[in-house]
């Protein structure tokens, strides 16, 4: 359900969205095409996490089909496999290099990474809590051993 609310949020966030002429930081030189290459570096990155898991589901509609009648969309198996084994939402951490990954920064683009980011991060303790029901202990050591938006060490031998 967050998946879908977030969806028309976001797009009614667009569509409605008005520029600022107000720059809050401009790179240029190096630190320019060090965050350009950020970008770049997540785009891969977030393939190489959709690529990962088994049964991708990239609107979170597995949740509200299974509840529709004559659906059989049975609980997916826990893998844990590629960047999965380095951070528990992978896809959530290379979104916020997409979107923060800007060398010209103004008001209104620091307003969108900030709202967007601040989405991410409820959507991702929201998306846990499901997670823990769904897969209960399995998941529950999961979480112990791996980060869960910033991959600050490396994956966990007991995975």
């Amino acid at each position: 359900m967050f998946s879908t609310v977030s969806g028309i949020f976001l797009s009614a966030l667009v569509l409605l969205w008005q520029d600022s002429p107000v720059e809050v930081a401009r790179l240029r030189g190096p630190a320019e095409w060090i965050v350009r290459g950020l970008f770049l570096a997540a785009l891969p990155g977030f393939l190489w996490g959709a690529r990962s898991i088994p049964a991708f589901d990239p609107l979170g509609t597995r949740p509200i089909r299974s509840r529709l009648p004559d659906e059989a969309i049975g609980t997916g198996a826990f893998v844990v496999r590629g960047p999965y084994r380095w951070i528990r939402h992978p896809q959530y951490f290379f979104t916020l290099i997409l979107i923060w990954a800007q060398p010209d920064l103004t008001a209104d683009r620091l307003l969108f990474d900030l709202i967007f980011s601040a989405w991410i991060v409820i959507g991702t303790v929201l998306e846990e809590r499901d997670l823990v029901e769904e897969f209960g202990e399995l998941y529950r050591d999961y979480q112990k051993n791996v980060p869960m938006l910033l991959p600050y060490r490396r994956p966990s031998a007991r995975i």
